[in-house]
């Protein structure tokens, strides 16, 4: 697993052993293949990239966390059977590492406002809607808590930390 540790560089679809398999395919369905995962796969890179929320461990994940996968996929198919697959399999290999945490990239604004919210108890930045969605899910997942979960007005590094685990 070492060798799938990454340092704050951010690694390309195209160095993963998965796109390196399909580039050893040579028929007509790999060359569509490859030519569709040319055409969507940057635009996905880029998009996990730039998922700017906050905190920063929302997804509990970093930019590099879809490469990773790609290459624990690749380490767990046995060495034998990697070979085997359809251009077709790795591309869906490829495209699930990437795409699987596509939807944990909410606007940092909403990341802010229930932070702010669960802070403050003041409802002035979300909707009634939201506010509601929100203390549901505190009542069934957070034993019901109710902001503000600050007390006496002054808010402590425990009143934080609770906030930055509820927000994430």
């Amino acid at each position: 697993m070492s060798d799938i540790v990454t340092s704050g560089v951010l690694h390309d679809w195209q160095t993963t052993l998965l796109w390196q398999e399909l580039q050893n395919k040579h028929t007509s369905e790999a060359e569509s293949v490859r030519t569709s995962l040319k055409q969507y796969l940057p635009d996905i890179q880029r998009i996990l990239a730039q998922g700017g929320t906050s905190p920063l461990d929302f997804t509990l994940h970093d930019s590099n966390h879809s490469y990773r996968v790609a290459q624990l996929i690749a380490q767990v198919i046995p060495t034998d059977v990697l070979p085997f697959l359809s251009s077709y399999e790795l591309a869906l290999l490829l495209l699930s590492a990437y795409l699987h945490d596509i939807g944990m990239t909410p606007e940092r604004k909403k990341v802010v406002q229930h932070h702010r919210y669960l802070l403050t108890g003041s409802k002035e930045e979300m909707s009634k809607e939201e506010v509601g969605f929100f203390q549901k899910w505190l009542d069934e997942s957070a034993n019901g808590i109710i902001p503000p979960i600050t007390k006496k007005g002054e808010i402590t590094p425990e009143d934080l930390r609770l906030a930055d685990e509820l927000t994430t």
